[in-house]
């Protein structure tokens, strides 16, 4: 029904390939500088070794780190790598994470290598293609096109119980600016088998100024304003 929709392990393993080949050179200028700083000299046995790889893995760690969770919290949703594959990244609403939520998912990947690598490799067996820190961070990465066939397709997912996909999928359409009356209303429906109270009156309000009759009688029948 909705092929693709997550993105699976292959194409985020070529994204990952991408921002790595993108980071060489940031990286490698950051070394020298290091080295630089501390007088260091690869044909000196004397020279400052220890502190030198030190100090570059550290760094070589924060970049890391803050390349991916600003690119991931910012309004693109995804490093260069995931931009060029067409994926983003997404929480467990569909909508854009937190730098905090980012910097957690960052840092979570350490525990995705223990061991050789297993915590990423089960994203291609999870039933929403996610891996190990995906799992901790509640976060999803997802391919990026959304069209209005998908609207019906929201709906098909309500049927068969599969909210948390519906959700995801809502959300995506409204900030791709494909909504309509109904899809917010599809969605507090999920969210309401979900038990996302929060979000279901906000949802069914703004349904109702776009015309939704059962949103408006909803409203109505308790008396609430929209």
């Amino acid at each position: 029904m909705l092929k693709n929709f997550y993105s699976g392990f292959w194409k985020r393993l070529i994204a990952s390939i991408i921002d790595t080949i993108v980071l060489i050179i940031p990286g490698n200028l950051l070394r020298d500088m290091i080295g630089s700083f501390l007088s260091y000299d690869p044909l000196d046995p004397e020279s400052n070794i220890y502190s030198y790889v030190f100090l570059s893995q550290l760094v070589g760690i924060c970049l890391i780190w803050l390349y991916d969770s600003i690119l991931e919290s910012s309004k693109w949703q995804a490093t260069l790598g995931k931009i060029a594959l067409g994926i983003v990244v997404t929480d467990e609403n569909g909508s854009r994470i937190t730098w905090s939520r980012a910097t957690g998912r960052y840092f979570c990947k350490i525990l995705s290598a223990i061991p050789i690598g297993l915590g990423f490799l089960i994203a291609g067996f999870t039933k929403r293609k996610q891996a190990f820190h995906d799992i901790v961070a509640r976060t999803y990465v997802i391919n990026k096109q959304i069209d209005q066939n998908h609207i019906q397709i929201s709906v098909e997912l309500i049927k068969d119980g599969d909210y948390k996909t519906a959700v995801i999928l809502l959300t995506r359409i409204i900030e791709s600016d494909l909504q309509n009356k109904n899809v917010y209303y599809y969605r507090a429906i999920a969210n309401s088998k979900l038990g996302n109270k929060q979000i279901i009156l906000k949802d069914i309000k703004i349904a109702a100024r776009y015309g939704h009759e059962k949103a408006i009688q909803f409203l109505q029948n308790r008396k609430l304003k929209y």
